[in-house]
């Protein structure tokens, strides 16, 4: 899944030298549906100040976010106003502020209205004081001349343009509505209007004698044959509205400076592009100054000095969007607003600065398939979040304290000493979708060890999950398990089977949830043995190791579901071998093939899903002889064991000796006997 983004980006003024600017804040929500017709959640931006305040906003397919932006480094979204019309069908959203009230529309939907929103309590609160499609259903740009108090709303419904008296400024009244031409945007002064008509270029009216339905402007002057016309789609005046810059939404389309200080004769004095690609193309700008600051889509933020006009040069940028793809024009800087009191710029883009974050750590992935993935987010839904980044290791939920983050650094540090070799590491880390971290069983058993412990809670924790409740279902009535008539529910499953049973059922479905029965791995079989020998295991160690020894044999497998993922182009190789080579394991297979093996493997990804060392050592090392000599009978030793019993293989005679294991394997045996008649009768 495309991960699409929202950024606000605010930006010092600059110096005249061509430079990039500095990003001091962004946001996203990652849980904002994208419009069906760009992929995108996000559209147009706009700021204002406000009891001191600077305030950004952007639009989205939800509706209109407010920002306290004043100090970018502590920036938060404070305020958010739902659109009428909301979801995917969502393109843009356009914004003009009057009077400490903001006048939001919607390009699409039947339902849509115009909103007028208070936001004279920022930055505490909004309050909705007019929302309504009595006077406007759809509409494409608004513009508001504070001169006369007037908003113009172009573009909807088809190409129509409407103006509305603002003199009280809750109750916008009709005064004019347009026949002829479609309007797409419009830049108004002193109520002299630079309509932007399409391909039908530029038109500037005069609508001082507008005041009720009925009168008509003065037509003025239009501009319609200049050089590398296209489709005029937006522009903006000078202060002192003897230059406006034009922008035609046409793939490589120059921007064009005109001098209108005679109406009468309106000449082309310069044009320019982004120097980027000959598909360029610029959106929206606006002048500040002697700056015209220009949202350039896949461009992101360009500046130019235009203070001569004839020459204009490129003083400023920030390539918002990574993307050299420039068929579609939709994608990248949307919309740029500069005039903030600090002199920071809000742009928007339609999805990431750069890239996004599942992009930097895909290409970590590549790059460096060894490093340990980390992502601190503010995201809260952690599980949504680890599904739309698959590829972190670890996650960790803002605020995170600096001993949190210490206590994992150390423990990763210590965990990467135990393995041997990188190419264990390189093998996970080159998996684009690593298995998830087991987080219902890790909260399930936050529940059990709570001193409030419910079969309630148990049930509620890992009923949320309908896919892992089918699975423990499904677990709980197999052969392994069922005593008489099924069960038909989680609460009925604890009832049977008991809290820690049920635990470690969760666990192991987890754990396995998204592997598929392949020629190698026989996910039922996988289960039923990790259980056996999660029971067996448990019951040859003492009591104190006897919850490691459980953990350790549930889980001693996963290795082999990341070999299908880690080496998918050498599972033929590995087959081929295993058929011409019979007598030889499925471990040394491994090693031949892979250069490493389950065991390896699975300690690594129980490393990064932060189980205890005892545990990572524990699958790490059960088949490794030599290591287990060199301990004493603990939680490695006992799953070695257990793993070959239930298999009715052989134990190493090292292994006997060095443990004395004579007098007690006849015990073990006899056990191991019992669980696997068990799990194979019920």
């Amino acid at each position: 899944m495309k991960k699409l983004l929202l950024i606000l980006l605010y930006l010092p003024l600059f110096t005249l030298a061509q430079q990039t600017a500095t990003l001091l804040y962004h946001w996203q929500d990652s849980t904002l549906v994208a419009s069906t017709a760009y992929n995108s959640p996000y559209n147009e931006c706009w700021g204002f100040e406000v009891n001191g305040s600077e305030i950004a906003v952007i639009g989205s397919t939800a509706g209109t976010h407010f920002f306290d932006v004043t100090n970018p480094a502590t920036a938060t979204e404070v305020a958010f106003v739902a659109g009428a019309y909301t979801g995917s069908g969502v393109v843009h959203r356009d914004y003009h502020d009057f009077e400490g009230y903001l006048y939001a529309v919607c390009n699409e939907g039947n339902t849509s209205t115009l909103q007028i929103i208070d936001i004279s309590n920022l930055p505490n609160s909004v309050s909705t004081v007019y929302d309504s499609n009595a006077l406007l259903t759809t509409s494409h740009n608004i513009y508001i001349d504070t001169t006369s108090a007037k908003m113009y709303s172009c573009g909807y419904p088809n190409g129509t343009m409407q103006v509305y008296s603002l003199n009280s400024p809750q109750n916008p009244i009709l005064i004019y509505s347009s026949t002829g031409q479609s309007v797409h945007d419009a830049y108004i002064i002193n109520d002299i209007a630079y309509l932007n008509c399409g391909g039908n270029g530029l038109r500037i009216e005069d609508f001082t004698m507008v005041s009720t339905i009925g009168d008509q402007p003065t037509h003025l002057t239009s501009f319609t044959s200049y050089p590398d016309a296209g489709y005029n789609h937006s522009g903006w005046l000078n202060e002192d509205q003897t230059i406006y810059a034009m922008f035609d939404e046409n793939h490589g389309y120059d921007v064009k400076i005109l001098d209108v200080s005679d109406l009468t004769n309106i000449s082309v004095l310069s044009m320019f592009n982004s120097g980027v690609d000959s598909l360029s193309t610029a959106h929206n700008g606006i002048i500040k100054g002697d700056l015209l600051f220009i949202s350039y889509l896949h461009d992101g933020l360009r500046v130019f000095d235009i203070s001569d006009p004839y020459n204009p040069i490129q003083s400023c940028q920030y390539d918002t969007y990574s993307s050299t793809n420039y068929a579609s024009l939709g994608s990248g800087a949307w919309g740029v607003y500069p005039n903030l009191p600090s002199g920071n710029i809000i742009v928007s883009d339609m999805r990431m600065p750069k890239m996004g974050g599942a992009e930097l750590l895909e290409r970590v992935c590549c790059l460096s398939p060894a490093t340990v993935r980390i992502v601190l987010s503010g995201q809260t839904d952690q599980e949504a979040s680890i599904k739309a980044c698959m590829t972190a290791h670890y996650w960790l939920d803002k605020p995170c304290d600096n001993e949190q983050l210490a206590q994992l650094l150390e423990r990763i540090e210590t965990g990467l000493n135990q393995m041997p070799s990188t190419e264990v590491k390189t093998a996970i880390g080159r998996i684009k979708h690593l298995p998830s971290p087991p987080n219902v069983y890790i909260r399930v058993r936050e529940v059990m060890e709570s001193d409030s412990v419910s079969m309630e809670k148990l049930s509620a924790s890992i009923s949320e999950d309908p896919a892992l409740t089918a699975k423990v279902l499904q677990l709980t009535n197999s052969a392994f398990f069922t005593r008489g008539k099924a069960v038909e529910n989680v609460h009925d499953a604890i009832m049977r089977l008991g809290l820690e049973t049920v635990s470690k059922v969760v666990l192991i479905a987890e754990a396995y949830s998204n592997i598929q029965d392949n020629p190698l791995f026989d996910i039922y079989e996988v289960q039923a043995h990790s259980f056996a020998t999660a029971q067996l295991a448990s019951q040859l160690v003492e009591p104190e190791l006897q919850q490691e020894a459980m953990l350790a044999g549930l889980l001693h497998r996963i290795g082999e579901s990341i070999l299908l993922l880690a080496y998918p182009d050498k599972i033929d190789e590995y087959l081929a071998y295993l058929k011409d080579n019979p007598s030889t394991t499925h471990y040394d297979a491994q090693n031949t093939i892979f250069k490493t093996n389950h065991a390896q493997l699975g300690g690594y990804l129980l490393l990064l899903w932060g189980f205890s060392i005892d545990v990572v050592e524990a699958v790490l090392y059960h088949r490794n002889i030599d290591h287990l000599l060199g301990e004493s009978f603990g939680v490695s030793a006992a799953l070695y064991v257990a793993d070959r019993l239930l298999q009715k293989k052989y134990i190493d005679e090292k292994i006997i000796n060095h443990f004395s294991l004579q007098e007690r394997l006849p015990q073990w045996t006899t056990l191991a006997e019992s669980i696997a008649m068990a799990k194979v009768i019920g």
